[in-house]
C-alpha cells in the first residue's frame, strides 16, 4: 500500500462544515466540468491557488490542469516548479520524466502549456 511519502500527499484538517459543503459540491456537473471529483482535488488547488496568490517566490509550485471532457481519468493534472527556465515535475522530481515528456511532445498539451507559462511570466511581471 502507498505511503504519504510515495504519493505526494499529506493529510489536512479543515473546518467540519466546509468540508461537507465541499463534498457536496464536487458530486455535481459543475464541479466535473472544473475538474474537481474528490474534496482532495477541490483542497489542492484552492491551497495551490491561494499560495501563487499570496506568496511569490520565484520557484513556488504552479499547477497545470487540462480537463479531458470525455473521460475524467485522463485529465491532464501536473506540478511543477520553474527553474532556470526549466520545468521540473513536483511529483517525479525531475525534469525529464513522463509528464514533463507529455509537455514537450503533445501538440496540444504544448499549445496550452505555452499560454499557461506566459500568464505566469506576465503575473510574476506585475
Amino acid at each position: 500500500m502507498p505511503t504519504d511519502e510515495t504519493i505526494n500527499q499529506a493529510p489536512v484538517k479543515i473546518d467540519k462544515i466546509i468540508k461537507e459543503k465541499i463534498q457536496e459540491w464536487v458530486k455535481t456537473e459543475q464541479a466535473h466540468q472544473l475538474g474537481f471529483y474528490s474534496l482532495a482535488e477541490f483542497v489542492t488547488r484552492a491551497s495551490q491557488e491561494a499560495f501563487e496568490k499570496y506568496v511569490k517566490p520565484t520557484d513556488n509550485p504552479k499547477r497545470f490542469f487540462m480537463p479531458n471532457n470525455e473521460n475524467h481519468l485522463l485529465d491532464l493534472d501536473l506540478d511543477f516548479y520553474l527553474q532556470s527556465d526549466k520545468i521540473v515535475c513536483v511529483t517525479c522530481e525531475s525534469e525529464n520524466c513522463v509528464h514533463i515528456k507529455t509537455i514537450n511532445t503533445d501538440r496540444t498539451v504544448k499549445k496550452h502549456i505555452a499560454k499557461f507559462l506566459k500568464s505566469i511570466k506576465s503575473r510574476q511581471n506585475q
